[in-house]
């Protein structure tokens, strides 16, 4: 599993390195910088799911990062660090809901979501050693419901 994230996440890398080749890049990547000026490491955070055959919406620090309507969206990964402001706490909320393809919300598709759905940091672009942070899992629940939302930490720094 592990190295299906990577693969997502150097694609997803490639990617956006290609379309913002002219743009301002300052929030793309988050830099420590040591006392002589120089920066140190590269930090890029990550939201990588597999939510399929649902209805989501993900926001990360009150802001919407991602979104499917009757499974249009585009599965993660996604890029993080334009939603992170300042370090410490950030907050992850997702609202998964029924549609035309899955009525109801199951326990088994909570689940099957929690499987594969966390946050990642990759450090200066080092895809074999990407390091989870924050593993988003949902709590189980005894009945389908229409829409389930749920709220999670991580921390930056």
């Amino acid at each position: 599993m592990k190295k299906i994230i990577v693969i997502a996440v150097y694609c997803v890398v490639l990617f956006m390195s290609c379309n913002n080749r002219d743009e301002d890049r300052g929030n793309d990547e988050v830099a420590e910088v040591s006392q002589n000026g120089i920066a140190s490491v590269v930090k890029s955070y990550f939201l990588y799911h597999e939510i399929r055959n649902v209805d989501y919406a993900i926001y990360i620090n009150d802001v919407l990062a991602g979104q499917s309507h009757e499974n249009d969206g585009i599965p993660g990964p996604y890029k993080l660090n334009q939603y992170i402001t300042s370090s410490g706490k950030q907050i992850v909320k997702m609202i998964i809901s029924a549609n035309s393809r899955e009525r109801e919300i199951t326990p088994e598709i909570l689940g099957e979501i929690s499987k594969n759905t966390g946050i990642y940091l990759l450090l200066n672009k080092d895809f074999e050693n990407i390091k989870e942070l924050k593993k988003l899992q949902f709590p189980n629940i005894e009945k389908s419901v229409p829409s389930y939302e749920c709220i999670w930490e991580f921390e930056t720094d």
